[in-house]
C-alpha cells in the first residue's frame, strides 16, 4: 500500500466526520435538539484524529520529504496546505470555545457554533479534495516507489504508536458514533 492509499483512507473516516458536523450545524440552524455537547466531542475528534494522527503524519513526514526533495513550502502547494491546518485549528477551536457558552445556556453562541462549524467542514472539504487531485498527484511525481515505499512504512508504524492498536478503527468507530447521533436529529 501506498502512503497516499493510507491518507486516502483517512480522507474516508475525516469526510464521514465532516458530514455528520454539516448536518449537525444544519439542524442547529434549523433550531432542532441539537446537543451542544456534540460539537464538544466533535471537537475532541478534530484534536485526536485530524490534528493529531492526519496531519501529524502529513506534516512530520510527507510535507518534510517532499521539502527536502526540493518542493517550496513558501507559495506552494505545501505552504497552502499548511496555511489550511491553521485556519482549520482556529475554525474548530471557535466552534469549542462557542458550543461551551451554548451549553451554558447562552443561546446566542449557537450562531457562533453554526459559523465556526461551516467554516471548518467548508475548508476541509475543499482542502482533502485539493490533497487528493492535487498533492497526491505531486507526491507520484516526485517520490520514487522506494521512498514511497519508506513512507507507507512509517505512516504504519504512526497508526499503531502507543497502544499497538491499529487507529484507524478507533477513529473510524468515533466518526461512526458521530453519523449515528446526527441521523437521530433528521
Amino acid at each position: 500500500m501506498r502512503a497516499t492509499d493510507i491518507l486516502r483512507e483517512e480522507h474516508v473516516i475525516l469526510e464521514r466526520a465532516l458530514v455528520a458536523l454539516d448536518i449537525a450545524a444544519v439542524g442547529a440552524a434549523h433550531q432542532k435538539e441539537v446537543r451542544p455537547g456534540f460539537f464538544i466531542d466533535a471537537y475532541g475528534f478534530v484534536l485526536d484524529f485530524t490534528e493529531g494522527f492526519h496531519f501529524k503524519k502529513e506534516e512530520d513526514l510527507l510535507f518534510k520529504l517532499l521539502v527536502a526533495k526540493g518542493l517550496p513550502v513558501d507559495g506552494g502547494e505545501i505552504g497552502s496546505l499548511l496555511a489550511d491546518h491553521q485556519q482549520s485549528h482556529r475554525y474548530i477551536r471557535a466552534m469549542l470555545e462557542a458550543a461551551r457558552q451554548w451549553e451554558s445556556e447562552n443561546e446566542l453562541a449557537r450562531s457562533e457554533v453554526i459559523w465556526a462549524t461551516s467554516g471548518y467542514t467548508g475548508l476541509l472539504h475543499a482542502h482533502i479534495k485539493r490533497e487528493n487531485n492535487v498533492l497526491f498527484n505531486l507526491v507520484a511525481q516526485e517520490l520514487t516507489r522506494e521512498e514511497q515505499k519508506r513512507l507507507a512504512e512509517e505512516f504504519e508504524k504512526f497508526n499503531r504508536l502507543d497502544t499497538g492498536e491499529h487507529l484507524h478503527e478507533k477513529y473510524l468507530k468515533m466518526a461512526l458514533a458521530m453519523e449515528i447521533e446526527v441521523a437521530e436529529w433528521k
